[in-house]
């Protein structure tokens, strides 16, 4: 069987619940007799509901759009049932009012069936106990074989459920999980092995030496034997002297280092009993004269804070007049700023002035000059016209060129 991923097994189970919950839905309506003239209706409204759930129309799942909803058919079902049971809304369908009270019994699970649907559809996980509890009643209420078959695939919807609990993301995981153990598993006996022929080499070596010293031994003879037992005892015999004169030696240079301790020791202890006189007298001294220092610091102290206050009032004071100073300078400075500016605003009418005058004279010099000009000119013709009436009047020439001088005087002065 081919394994699904998460999401897949996921939307299988909730089309397995939606099934499940629709087959609720239908067996709890009542089983109707298409016999009956006076519920036809109801009869082809329950036919349309069994249609509106249609299989797939493809392999992709995909229902037809152009079936009409289950939900609206389903609604209009439930009304039209309603009406039948109630006759129109005159019955009570929670007192018996007379009648059939098998006709009143199925009324009832016909208008419980909405109900119940709604706690079936909320609670899709305890699909299974309304199917059951439904069953038992369903002889009562001429149910038809929905009942059962919406039973069948709960279970199969359960079995189904268990199943795809294993899905691929899990046997990944555990297939992940069981290649580190054989890998594990696998590096452990391949240690192990390792580790047999190293103690097996080592076992053969101490083996080889064994036997090689069992040899030895067994060459040997026994006069051989009888020397290395005398060799032996001489030589515990030499080590018992050297033992006991390294002792004799050592208890000896033992009690000479105690004496040597002993006598350092006194030394060391008159020696520092004089430290300690001298100490105590070094301590009184250091005591006296810390105690005058303590004395001339607080004095310091005193006099210090004494020639502070002092300053600082100097630099209160300073602080003040300064202040008076800076407002004062402020004060100037705008002062001298409204004369700079005064200044600046003279200079500039001054040099407007200049450049006027320089102007107006200019003008009056090429006035006096055109002036000069047109006298100049008038002075020509004047000068012409009494040549000419010289000419005419040759006996008034001499008059006339005194009187031409004259004017000319007058006019240059």
């Amino acid at each position: 069987m081919n394994k699904f991923t998460g999401a897949e097994s996921a939307r299988l189970l909730s089309v397995l619940t939606e099934a499940v919950e629709k087959l609720t839905l239908l067996s709890h309506l009542p089983y109707i007799n298409d016999s009956d003239d006076n519920r036809t209706d109801v009869a082809l409204a329950q036919s349309a509901l069994l249609h509106a759930f249609p299989p797939p129309s493809s392999a992709s799942g995909l229902y037809d759009q152009q079936q009409p909803s289950a939900t609206t058919v389903l609604s209009q079902l439930v009304q039209d049932v309603l009406l039948q049971a109630t006759d129109g809304g005159k019955l009570d369908l929670m007192h018996d009012g007379g009648g059939d009270g098998g006709s009143v019994d199925s009324h009832r699970g016909s208008s419980g069936g909405p109900a119940q649907s709604r706690n079936t559809t909320s609670s899709p996980n305890h699909t299974g106990h309304v199917i059951h509890t439904h069953k038992s009643t369903s002889t009562n209420h001429h149910r038809s074989g929905l009942v059962a078959l919406s039973g069948y695939v709960a279970a199969v919807r359960d079995q189904a459920a268990g199943t795809l609990s294993t899905s691929v993301e899990q046997d990944e995981a555990t297939r992940q999980m069981m290649g580190d153990m054989e890998t594990r598993i696998r590096e452990a006996e391949n240690d192990y092995k390792q580790m047999t022929v190293d103690v097996r080499a080592q076992r053969e070596m101490r083996d080889v030496d064994v036997r090689r010293n069992a040899h030895k031994i067994h060459a040997l003879t026994i006069d051989e034997l009888h020397d290395i037992e005398q060799g032996a005892d001489q030589a515990a015999t030499l080590i018992d002297q050297d033992a006991k004169q390294a002792e004799f030696s050592l208890l000896n240079g033992y009690e000479g280092n105690v004496t040597q301790c002993r006598d350092e020791s006194d030394l060391l202890s008159v020696r520092c009993t004089k430290s300690k006189d001298e100490h105590h007298v070094q301590e009184d001294g250091h005591r006296k004269r810390k105690l005058k220092a303590a004395v001339e610091v607080s004095n310091q102290i005193e006099q210090y804070d004494h020639v502070l206050g002092a300053l600082q009032a100097q630099i209160d004071a300073a602080r003040a007049a300064m202040a008076t100073e800076v407002a004062e300078v402020s004060r100037l400075s705008a002062v001298f700023h409204r004369l700079d500016e005064n200044y600046r605003l003279a200079a500039a009418d001054h040099a407007r002035w200049d450049a006027e005058e320089k102007e107006r004279l200019a003008k009056e010099a090429a006035f006096v000059k055109m002036v000069a000009r047109i006298q100049a000119s008038y002075r020509g013709y004047m000068a012409r016209k009494a040549l000419r009436e010289r000419k005419k009047k040759g006996t008034k020439k001499k008059g006339t060129k005194k009187k031409a001088v004259t004017k000319k005087k007058k006019t240059k002065a």
